[in-house]
This record gives C-alpha cells, sequence and structure tokens, in this order.
C-alpha cells in the first residue's frame, strides 16, 4: 500500500511532531506559525499544530510537507 494523504490537528508531543500518536517527519516540511514562515526551532511542546502530509502504512509513522 501507498502512503495516505492526511491532515492532522493535536497537540504537538515533546521534541517531534508527534500527532494524534504519529511521527511525522519535518525536514522537509514547509512550516508555517500563524500564517508567517517558521522553522522547526518555532514548534514546541503542546502546541495545537496542523499536520498536512502523508502517513504510512505502518499507522505510526509519516512525512509533514506543510
Amino acid at each position: 500500500m501507498a502512503p495516505t494523504n492526511a491532515v492532522s490537528i493535536g497537540v504537538m508531543a515533546k521534541g517531534s511532531v508527534v500527532v494524534n500518536g504519529v511521527h511525522f517527519d519535518d525536514s522537509t516540511a514547509n512550516i508555517q506559525v500563524e500564517n508567517h514562515a517558521g522553522n522547526s526551532n518555532d514548534l514546541q511542546n503542546g502546541k495545537l499544530v496542523k499536520v498536512r502530509g502523508q502517513i504510512n502504512d505502518d499507522r505510526v509513522t509519516g512525512v509533514a510537507r506543510r
């Protein structure tokens, strides 16, 4: 099976972009903070985030695109 396109909204877990149990690789993501360009340093534990990307077949990893 191919990765599934997804939009996931939830509270980010410490140290990684983990939303709703899925660990997203954000190394190539286009990061925005309140509609302004940002980077991975702007992502903090406990922040409400919206991730657009793909979830892998294992349903616990994925790739964030935005």
